[in-house]
């Protein structure tokens, strides 16, 4: 055991993947040798005509079966490793995974593009000789197509690499491989195209990591602590929340993940219809929770009949988008249905605009906070007044 640990981290994982590997054909070969010991041990003299047609049948069954089925084990392990390879080479040596690293790094005087005492994380020649390999096993007597193989590494390669991605600042990096990741859904089933996207967000991811070096230690915009008045700090920007910009990739995002997922799983269009009209309705609702949980009217619906004043302006502003919003979410999918647009059509034009709606529609939430026509209410604020 002490011998094994003191051995390379590569060598330790080429051990255990050939060792996988060709399990298959040594399990096979000790078992067709001990059916055939079995099976010959009788003496023909002594059996019957049936027994010997059946025996014979049955060893002829088994030498048919074994083929595939070690051509499968070896489908099945070269398929893991490139799932296994892919996610570990995104994150092999990068400081931001170790944190005892990067805490030791940055008491040194390294920055990129020096070289990393652990080796680098970006790919490397020997990359290229690990896919020569495996491409190599796969032809000799795997016969899977090498468009899924190599499809299967970029792919969870790149995957590996969001978290890496989103922890050093490189969000643009990071979008695009999320999106792209999105776009995968939508080739199937044209196995070119997703090798294409495959390996193009794959290129992006490590373009990122790459660059991310240059951002050590990614450490991030300091939050100034302030002293302000309970219950809110009311000096803070009053800018709306979420950009134009940002939110029209939001949504972007959004919508491709819920029409590849649409295309892949072939939802029937009464389907998405519906669910689009759930999920824009649940959004309108979530929106509407995030504006006016805490801050309730001056007038309850009573107090604005008898007074004459059903609609106050300072803090009904923030229900018009919501409930333009629900208009929208029920009558777009209906409206879509009926034209005869196919599923992930109506999945991305029925939720997009109603997205874009509740994330761009005024007023700004910190600008109606601080100059709305309301009262600010929640369940800390009833306890602190009980109590004091």
């Amino acid at each position: 055991m002490k011998l094994w640990r003191r051995l390379p981290r590569w060598i330790r994982a080429l051990t255990i993947f050939l060792v996988a590997y060709f399990a298959a054909d040594v399990f096979t070969f000790a078992w067709t040798q001990a059916a055939h010991f079995r099976w010959a041990s009788d003496d023909p003299s002594i059996l019957s005509a049936r027994q010997r047609t059946l025996m014979a049948a049955r060893e002829r069954s088994l030498q048919a079966g074994i083929p595939h089925f070690v051509q499968h084990s070896h489908r099945w392990v070269l398929g893991i490793a490139a799932v296994v390879y892919g996610l570990k080479r995104s994150s092999y040596n990068h400081p931001a995974r170790m944190p005892r690293y990067k805490e030791w790094l940055r008491a040194t005087p390294w920055q990129a593009p020096m070289p990393l005492p652990l080796g680098p994380p970006t790919f490397q020649w020997w990359d290229g000789l690990v896919v020569v390999v495996a491409l190599a096993l796969n032809f000799w007597n795997a016969r899977l197509p090498w468009q899924v193989l190599i499809f299967t590494g970029c792919t969870a390669y790149a995957f590996g690499s969001l978290t890496l991605l989103l922890g050093t600042e490189r969000k643009r990096e990071a979008y695009s491989v999320t999106l792209g990741l999105s776009l995968i859904l939508w080739s199937v089933p044209h196995v070119t195209a997703m090798l294409a996207v495959s390996v193009a967000i794959a290129a992006i991811a490590h373009e990122g990591l790459r660059r991310s070096l240059y951002g050590f230690p990614w450490e991030g915009p300091a939050k100034v602590e302030t002293n302000e008045p309970w219950p809110l700090p009311i000096y803070e920007n009053v800018n709306p929340q979420i950009p134009f910009e940002k939110a029209v990739f939001t949504v972007v995002l959004i919508t491709s993940w819920l029409g590849g997922l649409t295309h892949f799983v072939n939802f029937q269009t009464t389907t998405v219809a519906f669910l689009s009209a759930v999920i824009g309705l649940v959004s309108c609702l979530i929106r509407l929770t995030i504006y006016c949980a805490n801050y309730k009217p001056p007038l309850t619906f009573l107090s604005r009949i008898l007074r004459f004043r059903l609609v106050i302006p300072g803090y009904d502003q923030a229900l018009v988008v919501p409930l333009a919003g629900a208009i929208l979410a029920v009558a777009l999918p209906l409206e879509l249905y009926r034209s005869g647009f196919t599923s992930p059509a109506i999945a991305v034009s029925a939720i997009g605009p109603t997205l874009l709606l509740l994330f761009t529609g005024g007023p700004a939430l910190r600008v109606w906070q601080l100059t709305g026509y309301h009262y600010y209410s929640n369940q800390q604020t009833k306890r602190a007044s009980a109590e004091g």
